[in-house]
């Protein structure tokens, strides 16, 4: 009798922990959409910054035709990471791509992203405008950028180029980005 009382124990305490295990570690990749997605939380934009930063000389140092990988942290914040990833050089511009990584935990929190996340009466939708990347020159006016495109993939993928001639007076970088806080309902 008493060995079937343990074994009912043990089988509990192997339960409960399974279902701790499961209910905490919810893989990052599908946190994440359900975030997003607003699957099970509420989001809500809570402010839009530009982070600014200075633009490194040795950023521009790639030859014609070719692609230089820094993945280089140029924020944290927010459960947020932010990386320049890489820049290319082609057809006389600068390409420019940056990923924002996140580290997001199940309860609830703050993240950056790109994207204006909306909810119109359940439809959730995530929009990004060509802006997100800005650079700056000597005078703090806006470098317009060549051409602008987005993309979304584990983390948040963002690109913008550059004319190549312009770049000579950039003096510092601007991304574009919303604090968003989430919580489980």
């Amino acid at each position: 009798m008493r060995k079937k009382v343990y074994l009912a124990i043990a089988a509990a305490i192997v339960i409960i922990g399974f279902a701790f295990y499961f209910y905490f570690s919810i893989y990052p990749e599908q946190l994440e959409d359900n975030i997003y997605q607003q699957n099970g939380y509420a989001v809500h934009k809570v402010e839009e910054d530009t982070l600014e930063f200075r633009l490194d000389k040795k950023w521009m140092d790639v030859p014609e035709g070719d692609t230089k990988t820094y993945n280089e942290e140029v924020h944290k914040g927010f459960q947020s990471t932010v990386y320049l990833e890489k820049i290319w050089n082609e057809s006389g511009s600068y390409h420019f791509q940056f990923n924002i990584q996140h580290n997001l935990k199940a309860g609830s929190g703050k993240f950056l992203s790109q994207y204006h996340i909306t909810n119109q009466g359940g439809e959730v939708s995530l929009v990004s405008k060509g802006d997100v990347i800005q650079l700056y020159d000597r005078h703090d006016q806006v470098i317009k950028p060549t051409s602008g495109s987005r993309g979304s993939g584990p983390g948040e993928i963002f690109t913008s180029s550059f004319d190549r001639r312009v770049l000579q007076s950039a003096k510092e970088i601007g991304l574009r980005l919303r604090v968003y806080e989430y919580k489980k309902q």
